[in-house]
């Protein structure tokens, strides 16, 4: 074959391979590090796990709930996210999805019907969508778990554990939140994406320039 027929031949693949390469790298760093929002200079990422709603029966052992989502953000030195403002509510559904419902740190574990961040903050914003919180269903337990309400246009909801409420019984990920420069948590910007694409892509098209020069020796 010769290296233009080979080269017009993986044209279109190349371009694959870059992007199925850049996905993958961008979402093995996004696993392990944190996305800087520019408002404040924090860092933002998902708990690796999935966890479920909580309310004051306490923990179940069998579905890892709210409780246990705010152990894994500790055992980074960080907390489940504190929402400041609308600021940084909208750029939080921007970044991590707005058909996704997400955990944050806002609780009223062992204060029925006043709610506080688990961080220790005291932020005043709140995003409640229509007829929230409710305690739906769960009369003399409570949802003692906030999070963002996917497809809500970034509103909250509150949650009880789905064994005591007719919750929605779906494991979600929590938003972590770390401050400015914490070893836990090291940050990736969006030129930090960028660049790793850019490399990526000049791997990808250097491996297929060697497969190019390879056919035609």
């Amino acid at each position: 074959m010769k290296s233009e027929d080979f080269a017009k031949t993986w044209r279109f693949p190349s371009w694959s391979v870059a992007a199925f390469l850049y996905g993958a790298l961008a979402h093995a760093a996004l696993g392990q590090q944190c996305i800087t929002n520019p408002g404040n200079g924090h860092g933002y990422k998902l708990t690796q796990a999935r966890y479920y709603g909580f309310d004051d029966e306490g923990p179940n052992p069998d579905q890892p709930d709210w409780m246990a989502a705010e152990a894994e953000a500790v055992s980074q030195g960080c907390h489940l996210v504190t929402i400041n403002n609308q600021a940084e509510n909208d750029w939080l559904v921007a970044t991590f999805g707005s058909t996704q419902s997400y955990w944050i740190g806002l609780t009223d574990k062992g204060s029925e019907n006043t709610w506080y961040w688990i961080s220790g903050e005291s932020a005043g914003f709140r995003n409640w969508d229509a007829g929230q919180p409710d305690n739906f269903g769960t009369p003399g337990n409570g949802e003692d778990s906030a999070h963002i309400w996917g497809g809500r246009g970034g509103r909250w909801n509150d949650l009880g554990n789905p064994t005591s409420a007719p919750a929605i019984g779906v494991p979600w990920h929590g938003i972590i939140e770390c401050d400015t420069g914490s070893v836990a948590c090291p940050t990736v910007s969006e030129w930090g994406l960028v660049i790793l694409g850019l490399l990526t892509l000049t791997a990808a098209t250097l491996v297929l320039r060697g497969r190019v020069v390879n056919s035609s020796a």
